[in-house]
């Protein structure tokens, strides 16, 4: 009977697979085993795997130190029965035990979200992702500020993004690689700067919609606002998930959506103790754009002042109508 011995890495990925034919399989430090584990946990004869008689497969102890666990057990196995894919721990090494006649997981379809996710880290696409994010961060800032423009302020405000950019792509690459899953690193910084890229798109849209609507919807368009950074924030974690550690679509989905109503849970509990502040405070999200960007008519001061006017005499009148109300309740 075939056994295959596969070890296994942190999140249970395959980090080597042997396939062995005799019966009698030695495991060990030792350079004369067959199958050596480099640990210095692991003693230099440790364990063996064999079939007795009746074709039963056996795992044993050789007198190590450290001895041979079952996967999720603390006691010390000296001779133990193997089922295939039965999992066992020696020194700090997890090895699986798998035989010749064991199935395999259904095949899956290569989907386009994962064709595209690796197809942005070539560098002709990441030069051009760089090139696009560039133009649309430059043309939002000059068609929204009114001033002069300084360049290198908006070179040594943009600086830390970009920085950004590359740290946390260089610290989710570290993570692939420490995990043993591999990983693309353009793709990774191609995938951070994608999801800014429409990030800032849809923020100046959303400027523009704020800009030509009155504060009545400034409840809307803050919902929107926290919506579209909530689905930024997915999208981001749906292609980590895949690009780093390979997680299949399911959990990928599952993990992202737990992972964001964390980040909402912790907004929701930071904003209900400045409850207080802001409701005693005057606040007002509108924004504040050239007048190039006004799609609506705008209101004529003159209006403006008599709706103004307007207020206060129905402020008094309401004031008289109540003093009149006192007066002839006291009478």
């Amino acid at each position: 009977m075939e056994i295959i011995i596969e070890l296994l890495g942190t999140t249970h990925n395959v980090l080597d697979r042997q396939k062995f034919k005799q019966g009698e399989i030695q495991i060990g430090r030792a350079y004369s085993n067959d199958l050596i584990l480099t640990d210095e946990h692991v003693d230099e004869s440790h364990a063996r795997i064999y079939q007795d008689e009746d074709g039963v497969c056996w795992i044993e102890d050789r007198n190590s130190l450290n001895g041979i666990k079952k996967f999720k057990s603390k006691s010390r196995l000296s001779r133990q029965s193997v089922n295939s894919g039965d999992i066992f721990t020696i020194g700090r090494n997890k090895i699986r035990v798998l035989f010749g006649n064991h199935p395999v997981p259904a095949t899956v379809k290569i989907r386009f979200s994962e064709v595209f996710l690796l197809w942005i880290g070539r560098l002709p696409v990441l030069a051009m992702l760089i090139l696009g994010y560039v133009l649309i961060k430059g043309l939002t800032i000059y068609w929204a500020t009114s001033t002069e423009l300084q360049w290198s302020a908006i070179v040594s405000n943009n600086l830390q993004s970009a920085l950004m950019f590359v740290g946390l792509a260089i610290l989710v690459y570290l993570l692939s690689i420490l995990f043993k899953r591999g990983g693309n690193f353009l793709s990774h910084l191609g995938v951070l700067i994608l999801v800014f890229f429409f990030s800032e798109i849809f923020g100046f849209l959303l400027e523009l919609l704020k800009f030509n609507t009155s504060s009545v919807l400034d409840s809307v368009t803050g919902f929107m606002e926290s919506a579209g950074g909530h689905l930024m924030l997915f999208l981001y974690f749906w292609c980590i998930l895949y690009l780093a550690f390979h997680i299949p679509l399911k959990r990928r989905t599952i993990i992202c959506v737990a992972l964001v109503g964390i980040f909402i849970s912790i907004e929701l509990l930071n904003r209900s103790r400045l409850e207080d502040f802001f409701a005693q405070s005057v606040r007002s999200d509108q924004s504040l754009m050239p007048p190039a960007f006004l799609l609506t008519t705008p209101q004529q001061s003159g209006q403006h002042f008599e709706q103004a006017f307007s207020l206060f005499e129905q402020a008094e009148q309401d004031k008289q109508a109540r003093q009149r109300e006192q007066t002839e309740v006291v009478q």
